[in-house]
């Protein structure tokens, strides 16, 4: 593939339903006392629980089906975190019918820099349709088309949010693009 532009960051954390207070996460090693359902082995979401020290069967309850498996876990108490990325679990819980608002991003995991969304042609693209491409998408995000349509689909999470660093650190993240009126703090 031709790795063309990036869209969006992946980001990931682990989730919490907001009413559980009995659930303190401000590390990695805090996580590792609860269970944390996660998609399958093969995730990237998955392995990167793994890599910091989560044991499938321990503290990882698997699914081998579809992320709203996850969210209905969570909801009805059986995991006490899921692992996803903000836009699979904005995705998951407009799907519901749910509010953002009824969950909090605990921490978040570390990703490394690759891990981002593109956009990406084949080798065989010509080049001009490549550069036109490139032309119109710097234009869509010049005119902030590109943030009303990324909006669209991410409008649901509050345009502020608070989540906990790995080093346990409360940060504001902020969603840009999203009206005043729709701000709100997630903590």
């Amino acid at each position: 593939f031709r790795w063309v532009e990036s869209i969006h960051e992946r980001k990931i954390y682990l989730y919490k339903l907001k009413k559980r207070h009995d659930i303190k996460v401000d590390s990695i090693d805090d996580a590792r006392r609860y269970k944390v359902g996660a998609n399958t082995e093969n995730d990237a979401s998955t392995r990167g629980l793994l890599e910091l020290g989560f044991v499938i069967g321990k503290n990882v309850e698997l699914i081998h089906g579809k992320d709203h498996q996850n969210l209905s876990k969570l909801i009805l108490g059986r995991v006490d975190m899921i692992v996803s990325t903000d836009t699979a679990m904005n995705y998951e819980v407009r799907k519901a019918g749910l509010s953002i608002n009824d969950f909090e991003a605990t921490i978040p995991l570390p990703v490394s820099e690759r891990e981002k969304y593109f956009f990406a042609f084949s080798l065989g693209t010509l080049d001009s349709t490549v550069a036109e491409f490139q032309r119109a998408f710097e234009q869509i995000r010049k005119n902030g088309s590109y943030e009303r349509i990324k909006n669209r689909y991410l409008a649901s999470f509050p345009e502020d949010i608070a989540v906990r660093t790995v080093e346990g650190r409360i940060e504001p993240q902020r969603r840009e693009g999203l009206k005043e009126k729709r701000a709100a703090t997630a903590i």
